[in-house]
């Protein structure tokens, strides 16, 4: 038995005062390290339960898994990595990092110092490569949730000849610091629980004071490398006879429109019409049926009418049925007028049996939808997804500005999301705030459809038995003008149940309808119906007038009644800081300053407008309705106190 050298024996030399202490150290550090260790994993941990299936649906449940997976080593590895790099000490954290340090952080690993440079350059180049695949996770994550936990910034790849490195800006290490602030803040003993429910509450902070990540990219597409498990996750669906056709159309249009472009703006008309006639003589051999237009001009007219052979330029269609004006070299040039016939004449009209169950989406009847808004000057909409089962003030799932072209090119795109989601509609809207052109009716019954037919330019069933009519104004109104005409006629249409709708948004023809309650008894949505179009149809004042179907116009207040109802309005507000004294939190003192304010007599708008500026819970809540809803809480409370409310 050997015995242990003398140097290895130590004296246990510490009092018990000193043994307590560094017991209360280690404990105290114990829980500090134990909090940090605490706050991502509840973090992802939330994020998993809101967007797991999500993501399942997308990547396959194998992918998935591996998201889940790379994303958490990855933001560790981020935040590491950009404590180190940051140098800045901003409020924004962005810093430039190479993408083989990043993974260097990710794998725990260190280059040697030392090595042949040749060596160093493949190790480096082999960390690189390795990053796309953890970055690509990160990505996709965010994508999927819209939180920019991290930013990327880099060069395109094949531009990056000099490897520049990209620049990250790190937000997630801020969301963390005040999730463990938030949790301490509480104090006593915490647990697992505790931490879930905090991080819930400052990821919705984060992503109201925060902008979205890639808010333009579509969450459902697949890219890059190692996509393996999503190509796999769902089956190709088989695309139907009418979707193939409709596929071959638009690429024929789009390859000899490719090679048009480059030609003459003569014989690019010219090659417009010949489209045209072709399109119509095949469809006719085939179908034995006419294209939904009518032919203006025919190749041969364009040639033997052409500006350059003469003075003059008349075109007679076979079918007679326009004729344009007679051109010389003192008249306008030619081209618009061609460009005009290739488009929808204005007088077009063209009308729909009504089906008694509408079923499955209808791209035709979607891109006539927008060619009437482009007939009656419309250029830009804004494309609005939401979840129809959700309340109406929800946020919406997506929404994304674009000109009235870009809407068309995407609606394939947009109803096959539309088909796809069985709770997402799709509403577009056309009409914005100080535009005095477009009046919508909503909840039209069949006899003001048959009244607006001959004064809309389109008309569509939302729904069986409840239809919309879209009106163009002629008329260049003021705002006062147009809001005006706009209340007079919907208070003549008011004893019908016709409205204003959503002002300026609406389900789009052609689209399914997700309403709950508008589904059939075998549970399938409706399809928003076409019914009428009238392409340009334009209507003036007075043509409403003459109809009879403008209520007669509302007498203005003369001067003593405007200074009486000026009288009646109140002076000052009630001290906000007064009540945060008295309540002790936000909500409540918020709730009781509105109370307050309403009872002095302030209108409900003036309220909403006071309570969002200078009310510190409703800065930050600015992207859902909790200013509206505080003061409908104060409305009830006061209605329900009386006079007691204003004590």
């Amino acid at each position: 038995m050997s015995v242990a050298p003398s140097s290895f024996v130590v004296e246990d030399a510490q009092t018990w005062r000193e043994a307590h202490e560094a017991d209360a150290s280690t404990l105290k550090a114990r829980r500090w390290l134990s909090d940090v260790l605490a706050v991502l994993p509840s973090v992802m941990g939330y994020l998993r339960e809101c967007y797991g299936e999500r993501l399942a649906e997308m990547y396959g449940k194998e992918g998935a898994e591996e998201i889940w997976r790379e994303a958490g080593d990855c933001y560790r590895a981020l935040v590491d990595a950009a404590r180190r790099a940051d140098e800045t000490r901003s409020r924004v954290r962005r810093f430039s990092l190479p993408s083989w340090k990043v993974e260097a952080f990710r794998r725990r690993v260190v280059i040697p110092k030392g090595l042949p440079p040749e060596e160093e350059r493949r190790r480096k180049e082999t960390l690189a490569r390795a990053w796309r695949k953890g970055w690509s996770a990160v990505h996709r994550l965010q994508r999927v949730t819209q939180l920019a936990f991290f930013e990327r910034a880099a060069p395109e790849f094949h531009a990056n000849r000099d490897r520049k490195a990209a620049f990250y800006v790190d937000h997630l290490t801020d969301l963390l610091v005040e999730i463990l602030r938030r949790v301490r803040e509480k104090g006593g003993r915490y647990d697992v629980p505790r931490f879930r429910l905090i991080s819930a509450k400052c990821i919705e902070a984060f992503r109201n004071t925060h902008e979205p990540y890639a808010p333009k990219v579509k969450p459902g597409r697949v890219e890059g490398r190692g996509t393996g498990p999503a190509k796999s996750a769902k089956p190709r669906r088989e695309k139907s006879a009418t979707e193939r056709a409709e596929c071959m159309i638009r690429r024929a249009a789009e390859k000899a429109g490719e090679i048009a472009a480059a030609l003459p703006p003569e014989e690019t008309d010219a090659l417009g019409l010949l489209l045209l006639e072709r399109a119509d003589e095949e469809w006719r051999k085939k179908t034995g049926r006419t294209l939904p237009f009518r032919r203006v001009l025919t190749v041969a007219d364009c040639i033997e009418n052409w500006p350059g052979r003469g003075e003059v330029y008349c075109a007679d269609s076979p079918n007679g049925i326009s004729e344009f004006p007679a051109k010389h070299e003192e008249s306008v040039e030619v081209t618009a007028d061609l460009n005009s016939a290739v488009r929808m004449p204005a007088a077009e009209v063209l009308e729909y049996e009504p089906e008694a169950e509408p079923r499955g989406v209808n791209l035709a009847e979607a891109e006539m939808a927008v060619d009437a808004f482009a007939s009656v000057g419309i250029t830009d909409t804004l494309v609005v997804f939401k979840d129809d089962t959700k309340a109406k003030d929800a946020p919406a799932e997506y929404a994304e500005r674009m000109s009235l072209a870009e809407f068309r090119r995407r609606l394939p795109e947009f109803l096959e999301r539309n088909a796809r989601s069985p709770v997402e509609s799709v509403f577009p809207r056309l009409h914005f705030k100080g535009d005095t052109r477009l009046i919508q009716l909503d909840d039209c019954n069949s006899e003001v459809v048959e009244q607006f037919a001959p004064l809309s330019f389109l008309q569509f069933a939302t729904s069986p038995g409840n239809a919309q009519s879209w009106l163009a104004l002629a008329d260049d109104l003021t705002h006062e003008q147009y809001e005006d005409v706009r209340r007079r006629l919907l208070a003549k249409l008011k004893p019908t149940g016709a409205n204003g709708g959503p002002y300026g948004a609406s389900r789009w023809p052609g689209s399914l309808n997700r309403k709950p309650k508008r589904r059939y008894a075998d549970g399938e949505s409706p399809r928003v119906q076409l019914l009428r179009l009238g392409y340009g149809r334009k209507v003036s004042v007075a043509e409403l007038e003459a109809a009879g179907l403008l209520a007669p116009p509302s007498q203005k207040p003369s001067a003593a009644e405007v200074r009486a109802i000026k009288s009646r309005i109140p002076e000052g507000w009630p001290d906000m800081d007064y009540y945060l004294s008295q309540k002790g939190n936000r909500s409540d003192a918020e709730i009781a300053w509105c109370v307050r304010a309403l009872g002095m007599g302030w209108p409900r708008s003036h309220v909403e407008a006071e309570l969002a500026r200078i009310g510190d819970k409703a800065r930050v809540r600015r992207h859902d309705n909790y200013v509206s809803a505080t003061v409908d809480k104060a409305a009830r409370w006061l209605t329900g106190q009386g006079s007691e409310a204003m004590a």
